[in-house]
């Protein structure tokens, strides 16, 4: 397992320690020059994590012609309390909806959780109620203008898998105007839309074709993503962050170079490779055949080689039941099943409203990998994800591995299990990952 803080690669996504404030403060300041220790320390005292975050992001963002950092302000618990505040007033005469960002101490910088914390979009008249609502004066909030777009979250990270530094980036969604209203999906939640994997050292070439779940409007696939991921490399680096980073970025497709900043964090827990990274082998005197994929949508690091099994219609009606009743007796057949071939290949999608149950349910009867076409979830989520409890979506993503695959791969490896029992060999490092067939 790799250790935090190690460094031994540039962008490793192991490099940064999360620990104790004073030596956080110190990693960081003495990664990016421009930054003071104590501005950072005032920065974290009185506005939290989130607003140390921004601080970084205003950094990078300086003097950029197309990246931009909405104006934020952080309050403390004392201005929470009494609205009154110089500050407050006119940030509400001023008009405008508001992102109400939780901004504990921990958040970003201490913790490797990401998006533990709820945040809210509030108009002037319900600021006050939103802003005690999510910290109940017990921490720092931030405040910043809500800007309408796809929200991208973008991972710079060293691959070790493929050997190198990579930018991998996943977008949200435009979806259907409903009465004339723009609607907006974020990466964070929201995983079928549109992922790249480029290669910074090659002129930010595609290493990966482009792979894409439900478009919906398809303004996702219009964004100048390899121009962002340019940009981004390059302020990063300039910087003189040396660690890997998670971006997030929001994107309106009828303004596709500006380019809205909100947030950056060390590569949080969910990304982090704590698997052997060997890739499967990949020669004929190693008994195995060429890696079939190579693809960025991993729901976390793992190695796992095992016998597989198609996990028919029947099969995936069986895991809802499950869910919904952990004490069917079915549990047991299942459970006995996967204990030999604990690595599933879905025959069809995982259902499109409650996938993510049959997920959680197949891991909790023994799957060790679940091999998908439909891109069900990525370790681009947040901890906190709609209508799932932290605990729930943390089993989901680190009760087993899951990786999603592109049509032609998904065809051969049904009708491949169709002929005959196979062993199916797949790798991630928690940015990419890989299938082999021994």
């Amino acid at each position: 397992m790799r250790k935090g803080g190690t460094m031994n690669t540039p962008f490793d996504t192991s490099g940064w320690t999360y620990g104790p404030a004073i030596t956080t403060l110190k990693q960081l300041t003495t990664a990016i020059s421009d930054l003071s220790f104590d501005v950072a320390l005032n920065t974290l005292l009185d506005g939290g994590g989130k607003a140390l975050s921004l601080k970084v992001c205003e950094i990078i963002a300086r003097d950029s012609t197309n990246l931009s950092v909405p104006e934020w302000l952080a309050l403390s618990v004392s201005q929470q309390k009494h609205w009154s505040d110089d500050q407050v007033t006119q940030w509400i005469a001023d008009g405008g909806d508001t992102k109400v960002r939780s901004s504990t101490l921990e958040e970003d910088w201490l913790s490797g959780q990401a998006g533990k914390h709820v945040s809210r979009r509030a108009g002037p008249c319900m600021l006050y109620d939103s802003v005690r609502e999510i910290t109940h004066w017990s921490a720092p909030v931030v405040l910043q203008r809500y800007r309408e777009g796809i929200g991208i979250v973008v991972d710079i990270a060293y691959s070790h898998l493929l050997e190198r530094v990579v930018v991998r980036m996943a977008t949200g969604r435009e979806a259907p105007k409903l009465d004339g209203r723009r609607n907006f999906t974020s990466a964070t939640w929201d995983h079928e839309g549109r992922y790249e994997l480029f290669d910074p050292m090659d002129d930010m070439r595609p290493i990966v074709p482009t792979r894409v779940g439900v478009p919906l409007e398809g303004s996702c696939l219009t964004l100048p993503l390899r121009e962002l991921a340019t940009e981004l490399f390059a302020r990063v680096h300039s910087a003189g962050i040396t660690f890997g980073v998670q971006l997030e970025l929001v994107v309106d497709p009828k303004a596709p170079m500006m380019w809205h900043l909100l947030q950056i964090r060390p590569s949080p827990n969910f990304v982090r490779c704590e698997a052997s990274t060997k890739p499967p082998p990949n020669t004929a005197a190693e008994g195995c055949t060429s890696v079939l994929v190579t693809t960025p949508i991993v729901s976390k690091s793992f190695d796992i080689c095992g016998r597989a099994q198609l996990l028919s219609p029947q099969d995936a009606l069986l895991l809802m039941k499950i869910e919904f009743d952990p004490d069917n007796p079915e549990l047991e057949q299942l459970k006995a099943r996967l204990s030999e071939t604990p690595v599933l290949v879905w025959e069809q999608d995982p259902h499109i409203d409650f996938g993510r149950m049959q997920l959680g349910a197949a891991a909790q009867s023994g799957a060790l990998l679940q091999v998908t076409r439909a891109v069900m979830l990525c370790n681009t989520t947040h901890d906190q994800v709609r209508k799932h409890k932290v605990d729930e979506q943390v089993r989901i993503l680190t009760g087993n591995g899951i990786i999603a695959v592109p049509d032609e791969v998904h065809q051969f490896l049904v009708a491949a299990l169709r002929e005959c029992p196979r062993t199916i060999h797949a790798v991630s490092d928690g940015i990419v990952g890989q299938i082999a067939l021994p």
